[in-house]
């Protein structure tokens, strides 16, 4: 997908899209979640962190397996329904950062910001049961005559990282269930035709 962003890119005019400028903005969309929600945040946290966390904490793996087991299965959940996404009506365009107004109802019509939207959530509930599990384990899981003072950096790193993740995502769950809630409920949080701000949003954000 990246090959056919750099190539529209790359010189004047329209390169391989044909015009298309929704499919651009829905390639660019999905590419930029992927890499971002899919790949770093799980990569580098639960997936590296799986593995090295109970190497260097001498433990044999992290304390809550089960709590692991779900965010696998809600990661792909939200993968399927972000690829989903980009197949339903014309797709989520709304660049990666689902800005009001270009996410609302009047900018996208339809159900494709919605699945967008509902995917985020459970990426979200992913990351957050990887990072408390983490956490945890970096907090607890650690050898009788050992402190957590004694063990090495990565670690430390882990376990920071799981506490602001832990801090950061129900903060943009909350705007990205306001952002629902504008399109599907009536109400008008970043609406400003019935007194919304979406500078709201970019705060939250």
């Amino acid at each position: 997908m990246s090959w056919i962003l750099r190539g529209e890119l790359c010189g004047l005019g329209e390169q391989l899209l044909f015009g298309d400028h929704q499919l651009y903005n829905t390639l660019t969309t999905s590419h930029a979640m992927l890499m971002i929600f899919f790949f770093i945040m799980p990569g580098v946290m639960s997936g590296l962190g799986n593995l090295l966390v109970p190497i260097q904490m001498c433990v044999p793996e992290l304390m809550f397996p089960k709590v692991n087991n779900l965010g696998i299965w809600l990661l792909v959940d939200a993968y399927l329904l972000i690829v989903g996404s980009s197949w339903i009506d014309e797709g989520a365009g709304t660049a990666w950062t689902v800005y009001p107004p270009l996410s609302l109802t009047g900018s996208h019509a339809g159900l494709s910001v919605d699945v967008f939207l509902i995917s985020l959530h459970a990426a979200g509930g992913s990351s957050l049961t990887g990072a408390i599990n983490l956490l945890v384990t970096t907090m607890y899981a650690r050898r009788v005559h050992s402190t957590l003072l004694q063990t090495s950096l990565y670690p430390w790193a882990v376990a920071i990282t799981a506490a602001l993740l832990i801090g950061v995502i129900p903060v943009l769950a909350g705007a990205i269930t306001m952002v629902l809630s504008d399109r599907s409920c009536s109400t008008s949080f970043y609406d400003i035709s019935s007194g919304g701000d979406p500078v709201l949003y970019q705060h939250l954000f």
